[in-house]
């Protein structure tokens, strides 16, 4: 009888997830440790994209100021940033922020480095979205074109995004719940790696800071937003 109960509540999952009822719910899949090894997705953030992007966009920039949410530390990202910057001929300033309190320091700080734009990283400045709001006006008055790997940064004002399509992830999760649910061992699925990318600009933010899109760049924008 439990048996049978467990399947039901599979089943009724399974049928969720396929309909899209639970794409906004965040679901906790529990796997003991012991018997399933573990599973990793991972994506790359796009970093040498962002630089790309931004270079057709601002064809003399050197200087770009990196800030970090010391919340959710720096690690992998900060190493692929600076590596990555060489390559594309560009100096990176490294700044840090703990809350919203370290924002306008951070903006002055780059303004005094000579930054030519900055760069947003971490959680702090996605969510809530005020945050965002907050840094990418302050970018705007300091004359900084700001860059990020998620769409919602550009949603709130921040001036291109170039990253994961979110959506897609979350939806090749679900395949993998799924295929768990049905009893395939963790270990056995492959890793999967992002091919699926967007370029979203804020026309808003660009206007405001006087820059006009290249239609070399313009050609492979995802999705423009005010």
């Amino acid at each position: 009888e439990n048996e049978d109960e467990l399947n039901s509540t599979r089943e009724k999952f399974r049928d969720k997830l396929r309909s899209g009822a639970l794409d906004h719910c965040k679901v906790d899949v529990e796997v003991d440790e012991s018997a399933y090894p573990s599973l990793e997705m991972f994506t790359p953030q796009g970093v040498e994209e962002v630089g790309m992007n931004i270079k057709e966009m601002l064809p003399g920039l050197v200087r770009v100021a990196a800030l970090w949410d010391l919340s959710a530390g720096a690690g992998l990202q900060l190493d692929e940033t600076q590596a990555a910057a060489p390559g594309l001929g560009l100096q990176i300033q490294v700044l840090t922020a703990k809350s919203l309190r370290d924002f306008e320091a951070a903006v002055a700080a780059a303004s005094r480095g000579r930054a030519e734009a900055v760069t947003l990283h971490g959680p702090l400045f996605g969510a809530p979205v005020t945050s965002t709001r907050i840094l990418a006006d302050l970018a705007v008055r300091a004359r900084l074109p700001s860059m990020a790997i998620e769409k919602q940064y550009v949603e709130s004002g921040v001036l291109v995004a170039y990253g994961e399509n979110v959506t897609e992830i979350f939806r090749r999760a679900a395949i993998y719940v799924d295929k768990i649910l049905r009893g395939v061992n963790p270990a056995g699925l492959p890793i999967e790696q992002s091919t699926d990318f967007e370029l979203v600009i804020n026309s808003t933010t660009a206007q405001a800071l006087g820059l006009t899109i290249p239609p070399s760049v313009s050609s492979r924008v995802s999705a423009w937003t005010r």
